[in-house]
């Protein structure tokens, strides 16, 4: 059985088709698509407005998958309602999978690697909306803003949460354990046994596969 593991797309109610395309090919490959967290940014639309967006033409292939959803802090379970269904079978924070003696940790890292969203002005979302958009739309369609924020801040946060991350997975106690991030948009590989999946804006996302028991990291570059 061949899983894939997606995360931290930030799909928005605006629609990529481009993007879509490239996330179709990988899911295709899938009998199973684990989706952990972020899938959907709350902080830039409505659930509403996301499930009536364009973007509900993966959704079906998505169900085809049997899709186990995973919430992150951009997609809390607080955000969403019951169409979550609409794309997702089964909904949770946490998942594994267990293979003989190893077992898989799925889960999204904001609870290991608390974001500054923490805060509880970024809990009044309706709020925050409006200004993060603009935020958002700005990084993604400028450039220069967008390395600016990066080498002032998120490169360095985007650090700070992969090592917590990394330092969880280290003192764990069970042996043949691995685990599976997203959140921290950092690309690994098996460094510790974690492993991550993540979009990267410039150029692709990183998946996670697990084919009979094996875990491998991949990473598509979009054109």
């Amino acid at each position: 059985m061949k899983i894939v593991i997606i995360s931290d797309l930030h799909l928005t109610d605006s629609f990529d088709a481009t993007f879509a395309y490239y996330i179709a090919n990988v899911l295709k490959t899938a009998d199973q698509v684990i989706i952990n967290g972020d899938f959907w940014d709350a902080y830039v639309c409505t659930f509403d407005d996301f499930v009536q967006s364009e973007w509900k033409t993966i959704f079906p292939l998505l169900l085809s998958k049997k899709c186990i959803y995973l919430y992150g802090n951009h997609d809390a379970r607080k955000c969403m309602d019951s169409r979550v269904t609409l794309f997702s079978v089964e909904q949770k924070s946490i998942h594994s999978i267990v293979n003989g003696q190893q077992t898989i940790e799925i889960q999204h890292g904001h609870e290991i690697a608390p974001a500054a969203d923490k805060h509880w002005l970024f809990r009044q979302v309706a709020f925050i909306r409006p200004l993060y958009r603009v935020f958002f739309q700005l990084k993604n369609y400028s450039t220069t803003f967008d390395r600016l924020v990066k080498r002032l801040y998120q490169d360095a946060k985007d650090a700070e949460e992969f090592e917590s991350i990394k330092k969880y997975a280290s003192t764990s106690s069970r042996r043949n354990k691995r685990y599976v991030f997203g959140h921290s948009h950092v690309y690994a590989h098996g460094d510790m046994g974690v492993y991550s999946c993540s979009l990267h804006s410039d150029a692709g996302f990183s998946y996670v596969v697990v084919d009979n028991g094996k875990i491998s990291t991949a990473c598509l570059l979009i054109q």
